[in-house]
């Protein structure tokens, strides 16, 4: 879902990047398999995706702040190991 997400962001916003962040901050899990605080960052390039799956502790809005910082680092980390500067 990340991945599509990010995917569908580049293309509607007419972008080089597409970011998105997706997962379970709390305080239910809604049903999933997955434990709260797992989260799942995407960044999205022409011909490229990478998604990064993160477990963060905390109450909801600790996992919101990082998992915000944690999409960033990854937009970061695919520039230094995608791109050829």
């Amino acid at each position: 879902m990340a991945a599509s997400m990010a995917q569908r962001a580049r293309l509607l916003g007419r972008a080089t990047f597409g970011l998105s962040c997706t997962g379970l901050a709390g305080p239910g899990t809604a049903g999933s398999a997955e434990p709260i605080g797992t989260v799942f960052t995407a960044v999205a390039a022409k011909g490229v995706t990478r998604v990064t799956r993160h477990r963060f502790p905390g109450d909801r809005g600790r996992v919101q702040r990082l998992a915000a910082r944690a999409t960033a680092e990854g937009l970061r980390r695919f520039l230094i190991d995608e791109l050829s500067w």
